[in-house]
């Protein structure tokens, strides 16, 4: 923002040394590479390469202020051509179209062409709503046609974005703004995926399928007994017959009707 200043203030100097045929002079190419080139990845040539134009559109804007009449037209006229040129040489998705529409606005307010300039800055913050000098620019417009409601919300929805711009905290106060400043707009946090659940197997939950028995294990089923003196020994065979010992006693088990 402070080299935004510094070039600003230093072109009336650059005016006064009548820097008026279509070259640019070195204090307009300093100031192209400092707003327009630098801190940017230029290497989409389809698009960056024709940004020299837009440099057109902002040293042409500034020799027009030290201008009057005719000649002013004239620069002013230069400019919104280099403009313009951009935004039809320049794909749709382009990030820098914001800036080019917010430089012809200028141009075309200079030039005294109030609501084709709001246009242009209505266009500018479609692609980038943080640019703070269309959002005064645009309420600005508005408060000086009557429309303040209008130009309140314009400089609400800045203060969303931009909350910290003082340009924007002023002209809410002064259009009858209630403290606090709107809230500023919260950055979406990524949806995580919920956690995934480990299914059991499909023999688990599913009784058609025949469960695979574990070599290690033993089947419960067979298990004997965890006490297992309790439990009187069956004999192998029942007692001959004429034995001795009557059926049914808990040394022969065995009754009249087994098999």
């Amino acid at each position: 923002m402070m080299k935004r200043y510094f070039w600003l203030a230093l072109f009336p100097a650059t005016i006064a040394l009548g820097a008026s045929d279509f070259g640019a002079t070195p204090q307009e190419q300093a100031m192209c590479q400092a707003l327009i080139y630098d801190g940017h990845d230029t290497s989409d040539r389809n698009n960056w390469g024709h940004m020299h134009h837009f440099c057109d559109c902002m040293r042409f804007t500034n020799r027009a202020v030290a201008k009057t009449g005719s000649s002013r037209d004239y620069e002013l006229g230069r400019a919104i051509d280099g403009c313009d040129y951009v935004l039809s040489h320049t794909q749709p998705d382009f990030d820098m179209r914001g800036d080019v529409y917010l430089q012809k606005g200028k141009a075309l307010r200079m030039a005294g062409k109030d609501s084709l300039a709001a246009a242009e800055f209505i266009k500018a913050l479609s692609i980038n709503p943080d640019l703070v000098n269309a959002r005064t620019a645009l309420g600005d417009f508005y408060a000086r046609i009557g429309k303040r409601e209008e130009a309140l919300n314009v400089i609400s929805e800045g203060l969303k974005h931009v909350p910290d711009s003082k340009a924007l905290q002023r002209r809410y106060t002064e259009l009858g703004g209630k403290l606090p400043y709107p809230e500023p707009l919260k950055p979406e946090k990524p949806t995580m995926a919920p956690p995934t659940e480990e299914l059991p197997p499909a023999s688990a939950t599913d009784p058609s399928i025949e469960k695979t028995p574990n070599p290690e294990q033993k089947n419960p089923e067979t298990l004997p007994p965890n006490d297992t003196s309790a439990t009187p020994k069956q004999p192998s065979s029942p007692p001959e017959p004429g034995s001795a010992t009557p059926i049914g006693t808990p040394s022969n088990p065995w009754c009249r009707f087994c098999p």
